[in-house]
């Protein structure tokens, strides 16, 4: 058990290759098949390690409100297979921000092969309140506003979106860098950056405090934000890039604001 810790240590934790530490086993005489300490990490993963994983899931879905977030994940063809191209799989992360959170964070992780929405749906089919069978109380999934997400929010209503302000943020940030003079998109990002300061501020309180002053402080910037995006946005062409960007956010509005209805949930899916 102890030989089989260490690689798998190496391997997820410290990110060396199964092929280093035999060759370390070996300058201390100790020759260890590839194909050996393969099939001792599989079996470790799906066989001892598998009721863990199963019940932080359990867990995990016990709260009500959640982080998730994909990210290509290069991996290399099968062997055999003729391609010699990366293929562009994803590895989704799932969590609880920990944000005045009963009980530790958990972070567990779901490798598919694609992005697509069958995913997540899958994952999260079964995501309600634990004392709620017939009616889930409301679940809140904090993710970035892509496609993929649609889908799942017309299966589960009782999940309810809560959209990113830095993937927001971020589109007026890659205007205003490639402008010399000030522009709309750096009073965006200004405008934006004051909530995310209140938000800094605020970290340590309660979230009945917090809640409270994000009804009467944020709501009321979240209301010049909003008039200045959509009074700028009637004098720009449809396609310029601030327009996108200014429609991206003013679309999903409710989704961007949601984070207000209450003091546990995050203004960003940063976590």
């Amino acid at each position: 058990e102890s030989v089989i810790t260490e690689f798998a240590i190496n391997k997820f934790a410290d990110h060396i290759p199964l092929s280093r530490g035999i060759d370390r086993f070996a300058r201390l005489g100790v020759d260890l098949a590839l194909s050996t300490v393969s099939e001792n990490l599989l079996t470790t993963a799906t066989v001892w390690l598998n009721p863990l994983i199963n019940a932080l899931w359990i867990l995990l879905k016990q709260r009500t409100s959640l982080h998730v977030d994909e990210t290509v994940f290069p991996t290399l063809p099968e062997r055999g297979s003729g391609d010699r191209q990366t293929q562009k799989t994803r590895l989704w992360t799932y969590l609880n921000d920990g944000l005045n959170d009963l009980g530790p964070p958990i972070i567990l992780f779901h490798y598919t092969d694609t992005k697509a929405g069958a995913h997540i749906q899958k994952m999260l089919s079964d995501w309600k309140h634990p004392n709620d069978t017939a009616c889930p109380k409301t679940c809140y999934l904090h993710a970035d506003a892509a496609s993929n997400y649609e889908a799942l929010y017309r299966q589960l209503p009782h999940i309810l979106p809560v959209n990113c302000w830095a993937h927001a943020r971020r589109k007026f940030y890659a205007i205003a860098k490639e402008s010399r003079t000030k522009i709309f998109a750096h009073d965006a990002v200004e405008a934006i950056d004051t909530l995310f300061a209140d938000e800094r501020e605020w970290a340590s309180l309660s979230n009945e405090a917090r809640h409270a002053l994000r009804q009467t402080e944020a709501i009321a910037k979240l209301s010049k934000i909003h008039a200045m995006m959509s009074e700028k946005l009637i004098t720009l062409a449809p396609n310029s890039a601030t327009a996108n960007a200014i429609s991206y956010l003013l679309k999903r509005w409710g989704n961007f604001t949601r984070y207000t209805e209450r003091g546990d949930l995050a203004m960003s899916n940063n976590a």
